[in-house]
C-alpha cells in the first residue's frame, strides 16, 4: 500500500490501498477503484511508479469543471491543468500531487 504503479488498460497511474488477498487501489486519472486477483498465483503486469511518499504538496488555483482542476506545480510554481478524479473535494485549497514524467496527479487525502 502507498505504491504508486502504471497497469496495462487502466486509464492513469493505480495508488496502491491494499494487497491482501486481491491487488486494491484508486486511479488517478479517474478516481475509480481498481482491484485485480492474483488467480492461481498471476500477478498483473505492471510498473512501479514510486510512492505516496514522494507526493508533494501545491496550492488548488481554481475547478475548471467535472474533469478538470489547475494546481500550482510544486516544481515551477506553474499554473497546471491536471484531471479532477472523482474523490477530489471542490473546495480543497491545497492536494498532494505525484508527478510522473511530466504529467501530475492529484492523490486521495
Amino acid at each position: 500500500p502507498g505504491d504508486v504503479i502504471d497497469v496495462p488498460d487502466t486509464p492513469g497511474p493505480v495508488l496502491v490501498t491494499g494487497v491482501r488477498g486481491n491487488l486494491k487501489g484508486v486511479d488517478l486519472q479517474t478516481g475509480e477503484p481498481f482491484e485485480t486477483n492474483f488467480d492461481s498465483g498471476v500477478v498483473p503486469e505492471a510498473s512501479h511508479l514510486g510512492s505516496r511518499e514522494e507526493a508533494a504538496e501545491t496550492t488548488v488555483v481554481s475547478v475548471l469543471d467535472d474533469h478538470a482542476v489547475q494546481v500550482l506545480d510544486p516544481e515551477t510554481s506553474e499554473t497546471r491543468t491536471v484531471a479532477r478524479p472523482d474523490f477530489f473535494q471542490t473546495d480543497a485549497r491545497t492536494v498532494d500531487v505525484f508527478r510522473t514524467g511530466e504529467d501530475l496527479y492529484v492523490l486521495p487525502a
